[in-house]
């Protein structure tokens, strides 16, 4: 698998570090199906806040956001924040409106009509459903392969993606391994 830098080259990502099977020569964001029809609901949504504010809709949100939004569903207002093109302003003014339509359903089901009171998750156990190698330990092989991408211009957001482990945790390795 490769995956494209900031630089847009094309770095090989050793066999061990692969996230998403056997998906050689792809972009790791791309190896990720997109919901068309959610993307759809989004843009409706985008529309309609565009014209309620009187502006434009790509002053919202990009349909590149609306892409990225529609790939990886954040569930959280947190999660929303880390999407291309939205900021702390935007995260805060619009991200519970476009949650509530990622997460609702298209149709629904007679059977989850009744509610069930919300099982509480621990901060951990979120973070596990979110990423694959959240509280795992490091490697050494991880380390290197961290240290050389940070060092050939990935951003952490990328660098989160590919290790399967949150921004802070990739930030905070970094510190670690003296690179921040």
């Amino acid at each position: 698998m490769r995956v494209k830098n900031k630089r847009h080259t094309y770095v090989p990502i050793p066999p061990e570090m692969q996230v998403i099977g056997d998906t050689t020569n792809t972009i790791v964001k791309l190896a990720i199906e997109e919901d068309k029809e959610l993307f759809e609901r989004l843009r409706q949504l985008r529309l309609q806040i565009a014209k309620d504010e009187h502006l434009p809709p790509y002053i919202i949100f990009s349909d590149k956001t609306l892409h990225e939004l529609a790939t990886y569903k954040p569930k959280t207002v947190a999660t929303f924040g880390t999407i291309y093109g939205v900021g702390e302003n935007k995260k805060n003014k619009y991200g519970a409106a476009f949650i509530k339509v990622i997460t609702e359903e298209k149709t629904v089901q007679p059977e989850k009509m009744i509610e069930e009171p919300p099982k509480n998750k621990t901060h951990m156990q979120e973070q596990k459903e979110l990423y694959a190698n959240a509280y795992a330990q490091w490697t050494e092989n991880e380390d290197q392969e961290l240290k050389r991408l940070y060092q050939e211009g990935f951003q952490i957001k990328d660098l989160s993606i590919i290790f399967q482990r949150n921004t802070g945790s990739i930030s905070s390795r970094l510190k670690k391994l003296g690179l921040r």
